[in-house]
């Protein structure tokens, strides 16, 4: 819509000139200045070169005024790719201190600082630096206004390290807001495995299907390993009756 917009403004243009030219030629009109008892004549098509040709040098003059910030940020702009890629190639290679610290030098002037830190949150937890990373984290934080994927780094880091109360915490509330996220989907059903919460692995699994995190398969083998291990592992009577009464007639004869 504003190519279309340009190009009817440049043929209207067009049209105008096309239409004042043999006016102006056949009358172009005289400008008379005084300036500083000196009288000066000139044509109005002359004088308009000569405004825009003003404009032209004033704008190029800006340029080059302007030169020198614009290549101090492009410098900048170059060291900081330069600090950042080179963090990335260290951390793959497995040099974790190296990595952590060009990565946290590149955010100084990145215009994604958050990038950075989240790299170097994983640099610094192959350290098996948990605080460092965190506190990473939170410095990324403050760069953005919406956290979504340094809180699902928090979970993923959190789950790593095997803190998964705190990680089914934040996913929850997460959730709440994204239930449609497959990174969110998916470790919140790591975290019920990892805590035997058979129940929330059943609610789960239907999403994690749309969302195509398992196949058919892989669904109905959760599903009926998550009711198998459920009713085994009640915690009492209560629990055990609560978990029947969901299943079918089927369902029941089978696991009697």
């Amino acid at each position: 819509m504003k190519k279309f917009v340009i190009t009817v403004i440049i043929l209207l243009l067009l049209l105008a000139a096309a239409w004042l030219t043999p006016l102006l030629l056949k009358n172009p009109g005289l400008l008379q200045l005084e300036i500083l008892g000196y009288q000066l004549q000139m044509t109005v098509i002359t004088a308009g070169i000569l405004v825009l040709a003003l404009l032209l040098i004033l704008w190029l003059l800006w340029g080059l005024i302007k030169a020198p910030k614009k290549l101090a940020r492009k410098v900048a702009s170059y060291q900081q790719q330069k600090k950042f890629d080179q963090g990335l190639l260290a951390f793959s290679e497995g040099q974790w201190q190296k990595a952590e610290k060009l990565l946290l030098k590149s955010a100084q002037k990145s215009k994604n600082p958050q990038l950075s830190y989240m790299a170097a949150a994983r640099a610094a937890l192959a350290q098996q630096d948990l605080d460092s990373a965190m506190a990473h984290l939170d410095a990324a934080e403050k760069t953005v206004s919406n956290p979504l994927t340094i809180d699902l780094t928090r979970c993923e880091i959190w789950l790593k390290t095997g803190h998964l109360q705190q990680a089914r915490d934040l996913l929850e509330t997460i959730l709440s807001s994204y239930p449609n996220n497959p990174r969110a989907v998916r470790m919140m059903l790591q975290v019920s495995e990892q805590q035997k919460d058979y129940l929330r692995i059943k609610n789960l699994l239907p999403k994690a299907h749309k969302l195509a995190l398992v196949d058919k398969h892989q669904n109905e083998s959760m599903r009926e390993q998550a009711t198998r291990d459920g009713l085994i592992h009640a915690f009492d009577e209560q629990q055990l009756l609560s978990l029947w009464s969901e299943l079918s007639r089927k369902q029941q004869k089978f696991y009697l």
